[in-house]
């Protein structure tokens, strides 16, 4: 666990063994349109193999108490646990910060 301090705040913040990728650096690897005109949204893919057949597993919500303990951002966030048929494993974090929202993915480091 790594201790840091952020103006009056002391947090300690988790050693993620993950791997992040920006929504929007790879928005369209993962998303795939509408085409079936079905009205339910943008189907996503997998990160890792753009597998179409992905699964929720689990969800999180994780209370940051305004101190920088759900996730890097100061707020609460919600993680959404999925997998794919080919075998992996990712999930989506919600973080609120100051009132804004942000969308990341993370994926798990193989060892």
């Amino acid at each position: 666990m790594i201790t840091e301090t952020r103006d009056y705040y002391t947090y300690t913040k988790p050693k993620l063994n993950v791997t992040k990728k920006h929504v929007s650096d790879i928005v369209s690897d993962i998303v795939e349109v509408d085409d079936f005109g079905n009205g339910y949204g943008e189907q996503l893919l997998c990160p890792v193999c753009r597998e179409e057949y992905v699964h929720l597993s689990q969800c999180e919500f994780v209370s940051g108490e305004d101190a920088y303990v759900a996730w890097e951002g100061r707020g609460d966030a919600v993680f959404v646990n999925m997998w794919c048929e080919q075998g992996h494993f990712f999930r989506l974090r919600f973080g609120g910060h100051k009132g804004l929202a942000f969308l990341s993915i993370e994926i798990p480091k193989l060892k």
